[in-house]
């Protein structure tokens, strides 16, 4: 009778090749998120969230543009406006997203441009803009923005 008694390995690569589910993954430790309003923006109360989880499924601690340093950061245009937000890390990471909510309190007709841009090690490696129109009868608009699908529409 012969029992094999190993442990079983599993290799994965941070070398800026495409996985199997087709995102790409980025060899960079130091990533960040830069998200700015422009057009109507103010009139629609935004407010932002980042969030980000390590490789171990744990928050990572990110800096903001508000020099705060926190696993998880919200800001809200009421409490301080703002046009153009940062945060940004310095480890690999699972999940790095920010997540936008414009709301439409008053019922009002506008239009909003979101532009989104990644930073990987200080250079641009992506940039994506989303235009939002608000019309009579559009109470919100929610987005989240990844590094690597770009904006996604969870809420209109």
């Amino acid at each position: 009778m012969l029992a094999l008694l190993t442990m079983p390995f599993a290799f994965s690569s941070c070398g800026g090749s495409d996985n199997d589910d087709g995102e790409t993954v980025v060899d960079s430790k130091n990533t960040k998120i830069e998200v700015t309003f422009s057009g109507d923006y103010a009139r629609f109360s935004p407010s932002i969230g980042f969030y980000a989880f390590g490789l171990n499924g744990k928050g990572l601690t990110m800096k903001t543009s508000d020099g705060e340093i926190d696993t998880n950061w919200n800001k809200l245009y009421d409490d301080a406006p703002y046009n153009s937000v940062t945060a940004e890390i310095n480890d690999y990471f699972s999940t790095f997203k920010a997540s936008i909510v414009l709301l439409n309190y008053e019922n009002q007709d506008g239009s909003v441009t979101v532009t989104g841009r990644i930073y990987h090690d200080g250079k641009l490696y992506r940039s994506d803009i989303q235009q939002i129109e608000f019309k009579e009868g559009v109470t919100s608009a929610v987005y989240t923005y990844d590094p690597n699908t770009g904006f996604t529409n969870t809420q209109y």
